[in-house]
């Protein structure tokens, strides 16, 4: 039992993580948008970069613990 709240609290922490990365992502793709004149290179990065962190995100919040099966 102790070992499946580690498992389901390392999970939290590493979506936790992600999400805080996504937003960070997006205050990145925010300010590049507002200077997209200056540099539109970077303001599609950032916004790739920013799709790509909320995808990972969301798919590591989704993926918890698995139950164990027994097919004795």
């Amino acid at each position: 039992m102790n070992t499946l709240l580690a498992v389901a609290a390392t999970t939290t922490v590493r979506a936790t993580l992600a999400i805080a990365t996504a937003f960070v992502a997006l205050g990145i793709t925010v300010l590049s948008v507002l200077l997209a004149n200056l540099a539109p290179i970077a303001a599609l990065f950032a916004s790739l970069l920013g799709f790509g962190t909320l995808v990972s995100a969301f798919a590591i919040a989704r993926s918890g613990p698995r139950p164990q099966h027994s097919y004795r």
